[in-house]
This record gives C-alpha cells, sequence and structure tokens, in this order.
C-alpha cells in the first residue's frame, strides 16, 4: 500500500530504537489498503470518528502489537483511505510504537477537516478506565464532537468512560465491536446509546441480550486477505519435509505449546524424521536445547512476514484451551493449510466444513499429525476447502461495514444523547 501522506513524526513522538521490543511491532505501511473501486462510500456529509480502543487505553510499554491490535491499525489505515477523520485517542506510553504503525498516515491537529489520523494522548494511567474517564472530562472541557464512535473489544472499564461520553454529547452514534462476552454496564451503555453492535462469532453474539434495539451482527475477520494465499504447484521449493506450524502469542499459557510439542514426540520416529514443527512466535523464545530434534521457536514476527511465512508451511496446528475468534487460525486456512485444532466450539466451526480436523486429547492430535504427514493428496483436499471457507466467512470488507454501520440516514446520525 502506498503512502497517503506525509507525517509529522513529532506527533507521534520518538520512535523505539530498532533491536527493542518495539522492533517487534507489526510495520504495517505496506498492507490493509483497501480494494480499488471501493471510494464510492466517501461522500457522507460528516465522516469524522473517534475510534476507541481499550488497548490504545492501556499501559502499552515492552510489550507487542498483537491480534486485536493490529486488526486496529488495519482498519484504522483503511478509514482514512476511505476519507474519514479518524480521531485516536491512546496511552501517552503507546507513542513510539503507533509512530511506527500509523505514521506514514496525514496527521491531523485538532479540529482538523479531511482524512487523516488525529492522535490524542493520554496521560499514563494504565487502565481503559482511568484514560476514559480522564479522556470524557478533557473532550467535554474542549467542546470536542464527533458524528461516531467506535468501540473496539469492547470491555467492562470502556464502557463506563464511553457511556460519561455519550452523556456529554461527545459523540452522536456508537457502533461497538466485541471480541469478548459483554458485561452488564456494556449492556447497559448499548441500550441508552441504541448503538449498533458487532461480535466476532456466535460464542460471543449469543451473550448479547434479545431485547436490544437492534440485534447483535456476526462480522469479523481477517482484513488483510489479499495478502495470504498459497502458492501454486511447482512455486515451492520441495525439501521433502512436512512442515507444521503454530502462530500467534505463544508465550501465553493457554496456547498449549507444550500439547503440540508432546504430540510431535509421539509421532512414529520414521515420520518424525520427515516432519518440522515451527513455533511462532514467542517474546522470549525457549532455548534450541529445550526442544525436541525437528522443533524451532521463532521470535515474535512481524506482520508483513506472516503470509510469506505461511506459504512455506504445510499444516497448521491450534491446541488453545482457549479463543475468541483466532486469526492465526483464518491467516493459515487463507493460505490454504490444513489444520489440527482442539475441539471448542470457535475453533471446530471454522474447519467443520472440511479444512481441518480436531483434537481432544495429545494421543489424538499426534494421531492426525501422522495421518496427515503421510498423506499430500488428502493436505491439499483439506487446504482447498479451508481457503473456500475462510474466504466466504472469515474476511473483513471495510467499505461493507462502512456503509451498514457507519454511513446512515440523518434521522439516525442526529439522535440527542439520552440522559
Amino acid at each position: 500500500m502506498s503512502h497517503l501522506l506525509p507525517s509529522d513524526p513529532a506527533a507521534f513522538g520518538t520512535p523505539a530504537p530498532r533491536g527493542d521490543s518495539g522492533s517487534h511491532a507489526a510495520p504495517l505501511a505496506q498492507v490493509g489498503a483497501v480494494a480499488p473501486g471501493s471510494a464510492e462510500v466517501v461522500g457522507h456529509r460528516d465522516r469524522s470518528l473517534l475510534y476507541l480502543a481499550p488497548g490504545f487505553l492501556s499501559y502499552r510499554v515492552h510489550k507487542h502489537v498483537r491480534g486485536v491490535q493490529v486488526f486496529d491499525v488495519q482498519l484504522i489505515r483503511q478509514l482514512v483511505q476511505l476519507g474519514f477523520r479518524v480521531s485516536v485517542p491512546a496511552e501517552s506510553s503507546w507513542k513510539p510504537r503507533l509512530g511506527e504503525l500509523l505514521g506514514d498516515l496525514r496527521v491531523l491537529a485538532d479540529r482538523s477537516r479531511g482524512p487523516g489520523v488525529e492522535m490524542i494522548w493520554t496521560p499514563t494511567l494504565r487502565k481503559p478506565l482511568w484514560n476514559s474517564l480522564w479522556l470524557a472530562a478533557s473532550l467535554a472541557l474542549r467542546g470536542r464532537r464527533w458524528h461516531a464512535a467506535y468501540i473496539g473489544n469492547a470491555g467492562e472499564g470502556l464502557a463506563t468512560g464511553a457511556g460519561a461520553m455519550y452523556r456529554l454529547g461527545i459523540f452522536r452514534r456508537v457502533v461497538v465491536m466485541a471480541h469478548r462476552y459483554p458485561k452488564a454496564r456494556m449492556n447497559d451503555f448499548v441500550r441508552r446509546a441504541g448503538a449498533r453492535t458487532l461480535a466476532v462469532g456466535a460464542n460471543v453474539e449469543c451473550m448479547f441480550p434479545r431485547d436490544l434495539p437492534q440485534p447483535c451482527v456476526i462480522r469479523f475477520g481477517e482484513v488483510d486477505h489479499a495478502h495470504f494465499f498459497p502458492l501454486s504447484v511447482g512455486e515451492r521449493t520441495a525439501d521433502g519435509l512436512v512442515h507444521f506450524v503454530m502462530l500467534g502469542a505463544l508465550d501465553t499459557a493457554m496456547k498449549d505449546v507444550p500439547s503440540a510439542l508432546e504430540a510431535f514426540a509421539r509421532l512414529p520416529a520414521e515420520v518424525r524424521a520427515r516432519c518440522r514443527l515451527h513455533l511462532a512466535g514467542f517474546g522470549r523464545p525457549p532455548r534450541a536445547a529445550d526442544l525436541p530434534e525437528g522443533a524451532t521457536a521463532y521470535r515474535w514476527m512481524p506482520m508483513d512476514q506472516i503470509p510469506a511465512f505461511l506459504r512455506q508451511m504445510d499444516v497448521m496446528l491450534v491446541t488453545s484451551r482457549s479463543e475468541t475468534f483466532c486469526l492465526a487460525l483464518v491467516q493459515g486456512m487463507l493460505t490454504g493449510l490444513p489444520s489440527v485444532v482442539r475441539d471448542i466450539g470457535v475453533l471446530s466451526e471454522k474447519v467443520e466444513p472440511g479444512g481441518g480436523v480436531t483434537f481432544t486429547s495429545v494421543d489424538e492430535l499426534a494421531a492426525h499429525m501422522a495421518a496427515l504427514a503421510t498423506d499430500p493428496r488428502r493436505r491439499q483436499a483439506m487446504g482447498q476447502i479451508a481457503r473456500a471457507t475462510a474466504l466466504e466467512r472469515y474476511t473483513w470488507d471495510t467499505p461493507s461495514f462502512v456503509r451498514e454501520f457507519l454511513d446512515v440516514d440523518e434521522d439516525n446520525a442526529t439522535r440527542t444523547p439520552s440522559a
């Protein structure tokens, strides 16, 4: 993706030096572009959006940019391309990281018009609750107003601050994206504001009350889906090996890397000799001496390297004990990888059409790995189904989201906030 307009680096602060934890942030200057022909949504009366993301309103020093934050950055970039003035509140601890991720966009000053991104920095208050309450007071005192607000990864703390902003008339309309189950305070806010709600999957959607003004819609997927595709036959250099991959924040205990290592170790010796297990990635990778032969651990991988990395793999493993969506699995599916996933609803529903298999024990995981390692035709057939499933169900279309949820008729747009 080409850069939009020159930025003012001072608006973001000094970028983190290369080589420290900041170097693992996803450099998204070349990804997340809106497809040509999507600009027909431009031209709405007011395209100002307050982008309230709990992750950006949390303390972030020495932490990696992952999952939800990557989605946020990609969505902000595409909204700017579609003509929005996007105002992004963020705790000051995010300055170096967001400078890397959004620094090539046109940086707007307070109350500037036209497309671009405006950064609104809060003090280092560490939690979305305190940062959002400070933000509500600050924006009200300055008389700031937006046509709409987007709340991502809804959480209890942000519901309190967003509720205060709505009562103060800081925004007129709100869209809530739920990556996790909504709590009572968020549901109260949704009712009071008449918010539109989206959920990443049925497991989250079913937790919203049935008496909301408008029903919750399941809508989520990979924003950068055009960059994830399989190699055609003959493009990949054959090495005679079968490469299994786990992708995600593998330092997290719920990812259950030990189950994958144990299953790999249980493969028959003659099968394991022709297999490799790739673990990507870790903030602090385990030592090679602590891994079984044939397993490799990687440091946290920049986002723009992941598509090419996955195209060198054969099978994806997802051993997580809990997930709300699992974008890593979708990225593998888009790349044409068959998958072996733990039998939990949010994972099993993605492979149910035939693009993967489920397991409930380490022995079952090892058996599936051995079967796929010795059957290339089955891997290819399952990979084709996986890609078709992902393209049909699990890709994000920003222009469609804008038309359905942000570009609304004037009657809805000018609603007065309730007391």
